[in-house]
């Protein structure tokens, strides 16, 4: 199983551009079906969330299911 991690705002993936090229298609057809905005749209689409499912979307076949773990970065208890 290859492990890929997703940080909000980083742009270091190999694919990043085809990654936000297919999180705008998502994004474009989630709002034609008349999804209301809580945050503004450039704020949704650095989420660390939509970038992984936006890259299991392109990845993965359409039989597999996308599985994600959101972890904070670990306190400096230092």
């Amino acid at each position: 199983m290859t492990v890929h991690v997703f940080k909000a705002g980083v742009v270091s993936h190999p694919k990043v551009i085809a990654i936000r090229n297919q999180l705008d298609e998502l994004m474009e057809m989630i709002a034609q079906l008349r999804y209301v905005r809580t945050e503004p749209l450039r704020s949704e689409i650095r989420h660390s969330e939509n970038l992984a499912v936006a890259f299991g979307i392109m990845s993965l076949p359409d039989w597999m299911p996308i599985q994600y773990s959101h972890h904070e970065e670990p306190a400096n208890l230092r």
